[in-house]
């Protein structure tokens, strides 16, 4: 096993070190404002909050668009519940230049019997400004919205009449939700789109599924569009049932990552990654099956060409990271016990390198509550890593703690023990011994400054020319 030294330049180290651990959890919070909640969006504000867009259900009523805003810990700080008599979803946030929101969603026309988009403009608390909808055919869904560089936005979603047929809608609209172009893909059966991107090239980018192209039930479908939606190449990708895209994004190479889940493989959903060139012909492709449905909806690429995914695995909420080719790095999954399921949504990484993930996760009661998890950045080193023969830090309780922590570790032989606390970003935070120590096992109670700042840290013994590590949770 590989041998690391920690000497003072501590920052060293751990931007050295050669592998990876998944992210501690730094704090989750869930959300019940009625019987049944989902999300669809989270992001990180200027001010390092967070701004969530979803949909709640209150008792029997049909479903409202439901804007939330938090502080950096998950504390609500303010709610917005909208939309018409029918059922509204919220479908995607955005942060205006003036520091408000532009909220997308689909909104049930009650006189028509049909769904329309709805663009609603609200200002940094939470107050509606104006709302736009757009109609073009009898139903017409949003799925994502973004930026483009003109300052307008991008939307995408599904267009048609349910009954016969729904084709992929790209509409473009000014800084003001007002339509300046929108095209429609699809052949004669059901198309549906769920991610769009602007692309360097001025282009875009949108995927969903196809049930008129390709040889399964319904097959990956990628459609690639000049800066005015004029059709440049489109691909399907599939096998033999059920295959959907939920995210495209351009790589960093000027590909095309799509995050994509197929039932073609087992009974049970897997997740599946398709990499294509800037041409949209497929380079690799991979399938992560856990045994137990595996569902990606979310992922953001990695500064070394890898790639950050959430999702579900076997019923908790997932976050993984792979290599540049699809193999996974690291991955955890959390779950509360006895709750039915839960799914990572949204994901973003968070100015202090960490993520957030907005998700779903059924209360006691089987009603779907919003559940946002805040993870940490990914240090360069294990937890319990660089063990020699019976050298180790044990246990460490409580953990997470808020006052006082009792470290346990044991050496194999007489010799001199150092024991320190660093940050997250390599900072020392406090020696706890610096002593000769007899071979056995030691326990003592670390009760740091009460200013310690909330946060992960880590304990790392060094004795006799090793070392071991763990982590902890100040609350």
């Amino acid at each position: 096993m590989r041998r690391i030294i920690i000497y003072l330049a501590v920052t060293l180290l751990f931007s050295s070190f050669s592998f990876a651990q998944a992210p501690d959890t730094l704090w989750t919070k869930i959300y019940d404002p009625g019987t049944w909640n989902s999300v669809s969006q989270v992001l990180q504000t200027g001010d390092d909050e967070y701004i969530v867009v979803g949909s709640s259900r209150q008792n029997s009523d049909p479903t409202d668009i439901w804007v939330l805003k938090t502080d950096q810990l998950g504390n609500m700080q303010w709610e917005l519940f909208c939309g018409g008599p029918g059922f509204n979803h919220g479908q995607s946030v955005l942060i205006t230049a003036d520091g408000g929101y532009l909220i997308s969603a689909t909104v049930q026309d009650t006189l028509n019997s049909g769904d329309n988009i709805s663009f609603i403009k609200i200002d940094g608390i939470g107050n509606i400004e104006w709302e736009i909808q757009f109609e073009k055919n009898e139903d017409d869904w949003v799925r994502e919205s973004q930026h483009t560089a003109d300052g307008g936005f991008i939307h995408t979603g599904t267009t048609g009449i349910y009954r016969d047929g729904l084709d992929f809608l790209l509409l473009k609209t000014d800084s003001e939700c007002n339509t300046e172009w929108a095209v429609t893909f699809g052949g004669g059966l059901y198309e549906c789109s769920f991610s769009v991107q602007q692309t360097t090239d001025g282009g875009y980018i949108t995927a969903g599924g196809t049930e008129s192209y390709g040889s399964g039930w319904v097959d990956v479908y990628v459609v690639k569009t000049d800066s005015r939606g004029n059709l440049e190449w489109d691909a399907v990708f599939g096998y033999s049932d059920y295959d959907r895209a939920r995210t495209v994004r351009e790589t960093q190479d000027g590909g095309y990552l799509i995050l994509a889940y197929t039932y073609s493989f087992s009974s049970n959903c897997d997740l599946w990654l398709i990499k294509t060139d800037c041409l949209g012909n497929m380079e690799w492709d991979q399938v992560l099956d856990n045994g137990d449905a595996d569902c990606g909806y979310s992922f953001l690429e990695a500064p070394d060409g890898g790639f950050v995914i959430t999702g579900v695995r076997s019923g908790d909420l997932w976050l993984l990271k792979t290599d540049s080719i699809g193999n996974i790095e690291w991955e955890t999954s959390i779950g509360y016990q006895g709750s039915l399921n839960e799914a990572g949504k949204s994901l973003q990484q968070t100015s202090d390198g960490g993520y957030i993930v907005a998700g779903e996760i059924y209360s006691g009661k089987g009603m779907l509550d919003l559940w946002l998890v805040k993870f940490g950045p990914v240090l360069g080193i294990p937890e319990g890593s660089q063990q020699v023969s019976n050298m180790l830090i044990g246990t460490i309780s409580p953990n997470p703690f808020s006052s006082s922590l009792s470290i346990t570790y044991s050496i194999p032989q007489m010799g001199h023990v150092e024991i320190s606390v660093f940050d997250y970003s390599g900072r020392l935070i406090e020696n706890l011994e610096d002593c000769a120590a007899s071979s056995g096992e030691h326990t003592f109670v670390w009760n740091p400054d009460p200013s310690l700042p909330i946060g992960c840290y880590m304990v790392v013994l060094d004795s006799c020319g090793e070392q071991s590590v763990r982590r902890c949770v100040k609350l």
